[in-house]
């Protein structure tokens, strides 16, 4: 068996220092540390690539998370502009996000409310210069009648549906 022996100097205490070692025994463990390197790469390597999966679901949870509620929000607003103002975005989160739905709702809820006194008051419009003794005429720019009240027919004879369209002048 070849033996290998290393010497130092420690200058401090004036001290030579001297070990030994079998060459076989000393490959040994050479190859030992050699493959524990390999291992440890091998399972590092591993462990990043379980990570980072980890983390990019993570991300798509949360992506997901923000962009569902969001999703739905869009349909509830193509909805909305389609005529129906009767939809409601449920999604009860604490975060922005329910927060801008509660908002959302809030405002499609008042918009109705706008839109039905709306209404009430063009109803009460509507009867008022129906039932009104005095001729009321819209026209527009042009002169155009685009409205006539019935009082027409009992105050002049004229149907309103004969002379709507037809210009005053």
């Amino acid at each position: 068996r070849q033996k290998i022996t290393w010497f130092t100097y420690y200058e401090p205490w004036d001290w030579v220092i001297g070990t030994s070692a079998y060459q076989d025994e000393l490959q040994k463990y050479k190859t030992i540390l050699t493959n524990g390197q390999k291992n440890m790469t091998r399972y590092m390597v591993l462990a990043g690539l379980l990570i980072t999966l980890l983390v990019g679901l993570t991300g798509l949870f949360v992506a997901w998370s923000i962009a569902h509620p969001i999703q739905k929000m869009t349909q509830v607003v193509e909805t909305i502009i389609q005529g129906d103002l009767d939809q409601v975005v449920n999604i009860d989160s604490k975060d922005e996000v329910g927060i801008l739905a509660q908002a959302f709702n809030r405002l499609t809820s008042q918009q109705r409310e706008t839109l039905k006194k709306l209404k009430n008051s063009g109803e009460r419009f509507k009867s008022l210069i129906e039932n009104s003794s005095d001729i009321i005429t819209v026209l527009d720019k042009k002169g155009i009648i685009l409205y006539e009240s019935p009082s027409i027919e009992k105050i002049l004879g004229y149907k309103p549906e004969d002379i709507i369209g037809h210009s005053v002048f």
